[in-house]
């Protein structure tokens, strides 16, 4: 339970992290593993899930204080659901992103010139 305004806005703000995190992720990981039309079939799947879900939640919502006792319960149930997916994505998600070479710095030999000298024209040596 919050004590005052300002804990109670850091909690709505981390919840709104929470939420708005697993679009991003899915995004993410999705681009890391497929390309193609193979991204674009499963872009379409995760869209479902993001279309229906919040048009069930309201009657998972009402379930669930249905079988806890009232809005608290709620909340005990989001956590507990929220702590257990995020456990779940840190221990079994690998990193998807596919290691690359840092690119080696190599100025082209017209910067090497511009870099010996000042420019009295400062929009020429920008190029």
């Amino acid at each position: 339970m919050s004590t005052g305004l300002e804990p109670f806005l850091v909690a709505r703000f981390v919840q709104g992290l929470g939420a708005a995190s697993s679009r991003i992720v899915s995004q993410a990981v999705m681009r890391d593993l497929y390309s193609g039309r193979d991204q674009a079939r499963i872009g379409s799947i995760v869209f479902t899930f993001f279309v229906v879900i919040p048009a069930l939640a309201p009657l998972i919502g009402q379930g669930i204080v249905a079988l806890t006792g009232g809005w608290r319960g709620l909340f005990a149930a989001y956590s507990g659901l929220g702590t257990l997916v995020l456990a779940w994505f840190l221990l079994r998600q690998p990193e998807t992103l596919a290691p690359r070479p840092a690119p080696a710095l190599r100025p082209r030999a017209g910067h090497r010139r511009r870099l010996g000298r000042s420019c009295a024209r400062p929009w020429r040596c920008a190029t």
